[in-house]
């Protein structure tokens, strides 16, 4: 394949971040391509937050990505202020048009930014791709506004369909939202896939007692950890209740939960412990960067995500730590099909509590599940595989539309 000008854009950057817009366009650099993003200048997460710095004022600016090799060019735009989490990028039309990108990924086929990619596409002459992450959990859609905002762009999707090549959904809930709600017709549908760093993700047992000694847990203990954005649909509140029903494995169960929360979801989770007389083993960190998370999925037994998916599965199961997942979430299909995590049904913390004490009483599946987890990031789920299987994308079907040369 010859090297492709490669754009993309998506409402929000953070560097430092394992997030697709983060991960994606590095490692399509360095499989030989020409990568930029073009973002806001504006940050997801509240000012209290911090992550890295993310340049704040009205003018356009471009930077460099950190950590890339080699760096992607980032180009940082004046936008609307975020409304339900979503900005328009201003000045996008005249940036890409002086990149002249052959293809433009846009991230979120619910984001206004894609919106603007799709009707700058035909005058421009890119072929644009759109993946979407969107699920039925946080759509939030079926009434007053956002549910006229999703009929608006079905209408707009329907009548500048031509200028997407594909659509790019991660999981099923994607696929049925873009179907079901947004009308795309199922030849457009391209299934798409999220991956992790298989090389900055690796087991190691430096990591593992260097952080665990640094935590103050001793052989005995185990510990549980979730990582990630914690809002209300990831489900804390049932792995809180599924420890209180281990009481044979004592106050060796330590929680650690790792990453931002807002203080009345912490404070409600808190609560939750003391009734329920854990208080005693539960942790928070309120955030870790991306490159310590190595020696936190090391340093855990067992890694828990009871409710909404999280791309900071991926990064655990390449760790090769032992995961307890909902089997009827469609984001971790290809886990269970693997055998690479332990199911639980959603929101029955008892369904929860029975899976973590499957791994804890059973030297088999704690032998097996991490060479599982390992194999299949390895094989299938590392941001490398996932890249080449991307650009295979772009190049048969930007040739097929004739946008690409």
């Amino acid at each position: 394949m010859h090297s492709l000008h490669i754009a993309h854009v998506v409402g929000f950057y953070v560097p430092g971040l394992g997030y697709e817009e983060n991960c994606l366009p590095v490692e399509q650099a360095r499989q030989g391509h020409n990568v930029c993003i073009v973002t806001s200048r504006r940050s997801p997460f509240p000012p209290h937050f911090t992550v890295s710095t993310v340049p704040s004022g009205g003018q356009s600016r471009t930077e460099q990505t950190s950590g890339g090799d080699p760096p992607v060019e980032l180009h940082r735009l004046p936008s609307t202020p975020s409304l339900h989490g979503q900005v328009v990028l201003l000045g996008l039309w005249r940036t890409l048009k002086r990149l002249r990108p052959d293809i433009v990924h846009a991230h979120g086929a619910l984001a206004p930014n894609s919106i603007q990619c799709l009707l700058f596409a035909n005058s421009i002459g890119y072929s644009l791709f759109i993946d979407d992450h969107s699920h039925e959990l946080n759509l939030h859609a079926d009434h007053g506004v956002r549910a006229g905002y999703v009929r608006l762009l079905a209408v707009l999707y329907r009548n500048f369909e031509r200028s997407v090549c594909a659509f790019l959904p991660i999981h099923s809930s994607s696929t049925n939202i873009l179907h079901e709600r947004l009308g795309v017709p199922l030849g457009k549908l391209v299934p798409h896939e999220l991956g992790a760093d298989h090389l900055l993700f690796a087991p190691s047992a430096t990591h593992r007692q260097n952080r665990r000694q640094l935590l103050g847990l001793s052989n005995q203990d185990i510990m549980l950890i979730s990582t990630g954005k914690f809002t209300r649909d990831k489900d804390l509140d049932m792995l809180i209740r599924a420890v209180s029903l281990l009481p044979s494995y004592g106050d060796r169960v330590i929680v650690l939960l790792a990453g931002h929360i807002e203080r009345e979801s912490k404070e409600e989770i808190e609560e939750l412990a003391g009734r329920l007389g854990v208080t005693n083993r539960l942790r928070f960190q309120p955030f870790v960067p991306h490159s310590d998370l190595p020696g936190y999925y090391n340093a855990a037994d067992i890694g828990v995500w009871p409710g909404a998916p999280s791309i900071t599965v991926l990064e655990a199961l390449a760790t090769g730590l032992s995961c307890v997942l909902p089997l009827d979430e469609p984001a971790y299909r290809t886990i269970h099909d693997r055998g690479a995590a332990l199911g639980f049904r959603r929101r029955d913390p008892a369904s929860l509590a029975d899976s973590i004490n499957k791994l804890l009483s059973n030297a088999a599946y704690r032998l097996e599940i991490p060479k599982s987890c390992r194999r299949l990031i390895e094989e299938k789920l590392s941001w490398q595989a996932v890249c080449t299987r991307t650009l295979a994308v772009y190049d048969q079907l930007s040739h097929e539309k004739g946008l690409v040369a």
